[in-house]
């Protein structure tokens, strides 16, 4: 038996392994910001179905963190936005995203937000009209989240002929972190132009 042919073949074999992975790799990796697109869309209507995401742009920094441009939710029904952001850095779970092409956020970065909120008249805030859904039954641990440069606008109807106050609240820093898989302590400061710090 001669060995250099069956050596030269295993060598083709294991060349031709190699430049497919790279090659497949490649592709990947320029159609990544496409693949994480469609699947943060999908995850995001099937948990929020009563708003839309929007996303201007996605960039793949490093196996382990994105960056979202241009991030916008609107409510479906009034297509109004409720909130929007110049920019987002987010960690995702390395390994769900490299085997299973799962993002899995485990902390997020977002600079400069803009919120509705909106209190109706009987006392309800907007935000309590959307139904959310849990996108899965294993208990993770939701993401932490950092908020820089918040600007909220705040709504309050009143009813009886009484025109809706308006106020401006402002936030340099307002962070959330998970307290179980259900529940966060939130840490921050606010303030109302005009009179000062609220927190």
């Amino acid at each position: 038996m001669k060995f250099w042919p069956v050596l030269k073949w295993m060598c083709f074999i294991a060349l031709a392994i190699a430049i497919s992975a790279s090659v497949g790799g490649l592709w990947l990796w320029q159609n990544s910001d496409r693949l994480i697109r469609r699947q943060a869309l999908s995850t995001f209507d099937k948990a929020a179905p009563d708003l839309q995401l929007q996303i201007d742009g996605i960039q793949v920094i490093s196996t382990s963190s994105l960056r979202l441009t241009g991030i916008e939710i609107r409510d479906r029904e009034a297509n109004r936005p409720i909130l929007r952001a110049k920019e987002a850095i987010a960690t995702v779970d390395e390994t769900q995203l490299l085997e299973n092409q799962n993002v899995i956020v485990r902390s997020i970065k977002v600079f400069g937000v803009e919120i509705l909120l909106k209190r109706a008249e009987d006392g309800r805030w907007n935000w309590q009209n959307y139904e959310f859904h849990r996108i899965s039954e294993n208990p993770l641990i939701p993401p932490s989240v950092i908020l820089e440069n918040v600007r909220a606008q705040i709504q309050l109807e009143h009813g009886a002929g009484i025109p809706p106050a308006n106020l401006i609240v402002t936030s340099p820093l307002f962070q959330a972190v998970p307290r179980s898989a259900e529940a966060y302590d939130f840490s921050g400061s606010l303030t109302l132009p005009g009179a000062g710090s609220l927190a």
